[in-house]
């Protein structure tokens, strides 16, 4: 029974080609992530002398960032490149940087509520 799911996970992987379609949305999803990754890393080395922000919310907008860099490079490039990666690692993967990427903004709505409030 086992190696009859081999066989078919085989027969189905093979089936799939690349295509020029899915070459152009990996590399166009890699820039993605690329340019949110290393554009939320550098948030801290030249946000603060651009303005007068507290270190809270540069940690909070990297945060952000870097999650949201994640989750694109999760569901553009590597569902495509490893289609075959186990289906639980990639779920609990992509959820928590979503999780990462939703979170991180509310607090910092919060944030930003109870400092002006006060």
């Amino acid at each position: 029974m086992i190696e009859l799911q081999a066989e078919i996970s085989d027969a189905i992987a093979s089936r799939r080609r690349a295509t020029p379609w899915a070459l152009l949305v990996a590399v166009v999803g890699a820039s993605w992530a690329i340019l949110l990754v290393v554009g939320a890393a550098s948030l801290p080395l030249w946000m603060p002398g651009v303005t007068q922000v507290a270190p809270d919310v540069t940690l909070l907008l990297t945060a952000t960032g870097l999650a949201a860099g994640q989750f694109v490079f999760c569901m553009l490039v590597a569902d495509r490149l490893f289609p075959r990666a186990s289906r639980p690692l990639r779920g609990v993967v992509e959820l928590l940087s979503a999780l990462g990427m939703l979170i991180a903004p509310m607090i910092l709505a919060l944030l930003l509520l109870t400092e002006t409030a006060s």
